[in-house]
C-alpha cells in the first residue's frame, strides 16, 4: 500500500472522527480561555466598584458573583457557571458540622466554631506559631465541599475542600496542596434548630 492510496473505509471514519474531536477539543480550550480571560477582567472592574465590606463574606461574594454574572457574556457565563451555582446553594450550615472543633494540620492546632448562621471563628491554640491570628468568615458545604469565605476582604477564589472520612465526631477535609486537616468535635454548642 503507497502513501497516496485511500485508506479503507472504516479506518478512514476513525481518522476522521479522532481529527474532528482533536480539532473541536483545541478550539473549545481556546474559547474557554478567552472566557477566562475576559472573566478575569469583569472581575477587576467588580472588585473596583465594591464598598468596603461592612457585611458578611457570604454577603459580599454573592454580591460580587452577581456583579460578574451581570457583566458577563456567553463564554464568560460558561466559565463561571459552577462557581455561581456553588455560590447560590449557599448558605448550607449542615448541623452534623455545627458546633467547636479542633483542626490539626501540620502538628498546628486551631480551635474553630461553626455556627449555625454560616459563620466560623478559627483561634490558634498554645502549640500553633506566633504569627497565627484569629480568622473570621462564613461557611458552608456544597456537593461533599466545605467552602470557606473570609472577612479579611480574600472571598475570591473560595477556599474549596473536599470531606474525607465524615463521622459523628470528626471530619478529615484535603487542601489545595493535597495535605489534610482533620477536625476532631470538641462540644455541639450553637444547635438550636437541628440536631446533628
Amino acid at each position: 500500500m503507497r502513501a497516496t492510496d485511500p485508506l479503507p473505509a472504516p479506518i478512514g471514519w476513525i481518522t476522521r472522527f479522532i481529527g474532528w474531536t482533536v480539532g473541536l477539543l483545541i478550539i473549545g480550550g481556546i474559547l474557554y480561555g478567552y472566557g477566562s480571560f475576559t472573566l478575569m477582567q469583569s472581575m477587576e472592574a467588580c472588585l473596583q466598584q465594591r464598598t468596603p465590606p461592612e457585611a458578611s463574606a457570604l454577603e459580599s461574594v454573592k454580591e460580587f458573583v452577581a456583579c460578574l454574572d451581570q457583566r458577563a457574556g456567553p463564554l464568560e457565563r460558561l466559565v463561571l457557571r459552577q462557581d455561581k451555582k456553588m455560590i447560590a446553594a449557599l448558605p448550607n450550615a449542615p448541623c452534623r458540622f455545627i458546633g467547636i472543633w479542633n483542626s490539626t494540620r501540620d502538628s498546628a492546632v486551631h480551635k474553630i466554631t461553626l455556627t449555625e448562621d454560616s459563620k466560623f471563628v478559627a483561634e490558634p491554640s498554645s502549640n500553633t506559631p506566633a504569627h497565627a491570628e484569629r480568622i473570621t468568615g462564613s461557611w458552608g458545604v456544597y456537593q461533599d465541599k466545605m467552602i470557606w469565605l473570609y472577612d479579611d476582604g480574600h472571598f475570591w477564589p473560595p477556599d474549596i475542600n473536599p470531606i474525607k472520612d465524615p463521622s459523628d465526631d470528626g471530619f478529615t477535609l484535603i487542601e489545595r496542596n493535597g495535605s489534610t486537616t482533620r477536625f476532631a468535635l470538641v462540644d455541639r454548642v450553637g444547635l438550636t434548630s437541628c440536631t446533628p
